[in-house]
């Protein structure tokens, strides 16, 4: 069986679903057998990174990793970056904490990506970026996505010109909406290019928390008067969007700012807790991609001149050796 080359963005699974049927079969067992693969959904941001990461380890998908899934932005999760990249390469993220998120198993596509593919390329595909987490909009059209259920196998998993009409729903959403999918975008694209941008982006989290207090029985009251903050920026339709806890009005919500500083470095988490306290930030009035973006400058200078610099002494250390 012959794997298709991607196209630009193309999400992993589509890469895939795509060479199955290009392939001219019509069970995925021949896929699953080649690659060692389990019969788990497919869905288009879920963490569980297990046949992903099966997959990427060979050539034909190997690219893949990070411009064909959401897997550079799992990274937030970690100070350090090489930490991260072997506990996720490790399946950690069969144990993420995804319990109180509103996943979705539903793929989305912009209907007018679609008749652009079509025409360039001859088919249609899914996009990755339309299908990053919580992502309503295409960021290239400032469109709604479309999303369509029951696309859980590579079998399923028809190309969107090849979709039934009834299978089809429109995204309703707002402006702030869009907004939100334009960042997640930006935030994906950033750490993509520069992995090391994640330690800045987190370092801006740490930063806003300000100094926690040392006596454990302070934190709480403290990140309550942080959340108070936090829910004035973050539209309210938004959070109910992303998290369980916010749809309808339960007796107790559990606090996103204390959680996430509780369980760093303990827990895997869904991206969406870190993106959603960045986003924060961006609503505040913080340009966090343009400061994240002069830092990432900043540090290519510095490294520069250090590399500079060490390789000068080298060459001196050289110079004053006696032959």
């Amino acid at each position: 069986m012959n794997i298709c080359s991607s196209l630009p963005g193309e999400h992993l699974w589509s890469v895939v679903a795509r060479s199955l049927k290009w392939s001219g079969f019509t069970k995925e067992s021949i896929i699953t057998a080649k690659y060692g693969l389990n019969n788990s959904q497919i869905k288009p941001s879920k963490g569980n990174c297990k046949n992903l990461d099966l997959l990427t380890q060979r050539e034909e998908f190997c690219t893949l990793r990070n411009s064909g899934s959401s897997y550079p932005l799992w990274l937030l999760n970690f100070d350090n970056i090489e930490t991260g990249i072997q506990e996720l390469s490790s399946n950690q993220l069969s144990q993420a904490r995804e319990s109180q998120v509103n996943l979705s198993a539903n793929w989305r596509y912009c209907p007018i990506c679609m008749e652009e593919d079509r025409s360039h390329y001859g088919t249609a595909y899914w996009h990755n970026a339309h299908n990053l987490p919580f992502v309503t909009h295409c960021t290239q059209h400032n469109v709604s996505l479309v999303q369509v259920s029951g696309l859980k196998s590579i079998s399923s998993l028809s190309m969107p010109n090849r979709l039934k009409s009834a299978r089809i729903d429109t995204l309703g959403f707002s402006d702030d909406f869009q907004q939100w999918s334009h960042f997640v975008v930006a935030i994906y694209n950033t750490i993509n290019e520069d992995y090391h941008s994640v330690a800045r982006l987190r370092n801006l989290i740490w930063d806003r928390f300000g100094p926690v207090p040392n006596a454990v029985s302070k934190r709480r009251d403290y990140f309550n008067e942080l959340l108070v903050e936090f829910e004035a920026h973050v539209p309210r339709d938004l959070l109910k969007h992303c998290f369980q806890f916010y749809d309808g009005e339960k007796r107790r919500r559990s606090n996103i700012l204390y959680t996430t500083y509780k369980r760093d470095g303990i827990q895997i988490r869904h991206p969406v807790y870190m993106l959603m306290i960045l986003y924060w930030l961006q609503c505040e009035g913080t340009n966090v991609i343009n400061i994240i973006c002069a830092n990432s400058d900043e540090y290519a200078k510095q490294s520069s001149e250090l590399l500079e610099s060490t390789a000068n002494k080298i060459g001196n250390l050289k110079d004053e050796t006696p032959i």
